[in-house]
């Protein structure tokens, strides 16, 4: 028996630990979504499923980007886009370089200077992705950010 199931642990359990820490975030409670996501990150490491890992690096990157941390917004997006390029998760990998393009619009307007031009890059990396997969919201998303 793996010690994930001996603990009980499930990819349900971590993407619920997740989302419980966007909404942490979302709500103005930055400290308990930062200890939300160290726990769903330990938990994906027991799995040790790389989708999830990659799922858990991004969202942790978009949680510390929304803190104002960016560098280790960087580090956990250069994570998730090293995992899902490495195991071909095309999906997860056009979520996470839209996730780069907002982090570069962010990081400029909160620093109070013009975006680079690498949001732009990635928001277009993304976009064809997006329509190949037929993935529409996201595709809107990646075009709006390069209309910025």
């Amino acid at each position: 028996m793996l010690l994930s199931e001996a603990l009980g642990i499930n990819p349900l359990l971590v993407e619920g630990r997740l989302r419980l820490a966007e909404a942490r975030q979302s709500f103005g409670d930055p400290q308990a979504a930062r200890q939300d996501g160290q726990i769903a990150f330990l938990l994906a490491i027991q799995l040790g499923q790389q989708p999830l890992l990659g799922l858990t690096h991004r969202l942790l990157g978009r949680l510390a980007a929304g803190r104002g941390e960016w560098t280790l917004a960087e580090r956990h997006l250069r994570q998730a886009q090293e995992i899902y390029t490495a195991i071909d998760v095309q999906d997860g990998l056009g979520r996470t370089l839209l996730d780069w393009a907002a982090l570069y619009h962010a990081q400029a307007r909160a620093e109070g200077r013009p975006v680079p031009p690498e949001a732009a890059a990635f928001a277009a990396q993304a976009s064809p992705i997006f329509t190949r997969l037929g993935m529409r919201a996201d595709e809107r998303a990646a075009r709006a950010l390069l209309a910025r």
